[in-house]
């Protein structure tokens, strides 16, 4: 394995996703079914990576303009 490479992730779990972007555990669930968050399968669990939730966060961001 390449010494450089950082292996130490963070991945959250459903509940921790959820709990993190204050949204119900089954908006997560939607979000993973119709493929709009990013997520990870390890086996049959599924797992988030918080630097890519939050680069996808950042990405939906909408822009509001000030009058």
């Amino acid at each position: 394995m390449n010494g450089s490479m950082e292996v130490t992730q963070r991945l959250l779990n459903v509940k921790e996703t959820a709990q993190f972007l204050n949204v119900k555990q089954g908006t997560i669930r939607h979000l993973c079914f119709t493929r709009k968050i990013p997520f990870i399968k390890v086996g049959r669990l599924v797992r988030f990576n918080l630097n890519e939730l939050k680069l996808w966060l950042e990405s939906n961001r909408s822009n509001v303009s000030v009058f």
